[in-house]
């Protein structure tokens, strides 16, 4: 008898969690429907210093992935996504106050 795959690994959930924000970041550029470019909006938050903020609103994001693998008791992925949230949350941090 196969073995059901259960998505519960540390990998899952790190790439989950690494992917998640980037893509809810460019959802949040085509459902506004701004008049420039995606590499014309990337340009804009950087020039005007709001990256940090749209990487922390892409982080909750994050939530669903979190959730959907918490009710699914898959803890090594909840592990792999935590870890994402904060290497992206330091990003933010560093990116606010450092540069």
């Amino acid at each position: 008898m196969k073995e059901k795959k259960n998505f519960n690994n540390f990998a899952l959930g790190a790439a989950a969690g690494f992917i998640i924000p980037p893509v809810a970041v460019y959802l949040f550029y085509a459902v506004q429907g701004f008049n420039m470019t995606f590499e014309g909006f990337l340009r804009y938050i950087f020039e005007y210093h709001v990256a940090a903020k749209v990487l922390s609103v892409a982080l909750v994001a994050n939530l669903a992935v979190f959730y959907l693998f918490l009710h699914g008791k898959r803890y090594k992925s909840v592990r792999g996504v935590i870890a994402m949230t904060f290497l992206y949350a330091i990003a933010a941090i560093i990116y606010m106050f450092v540069l």
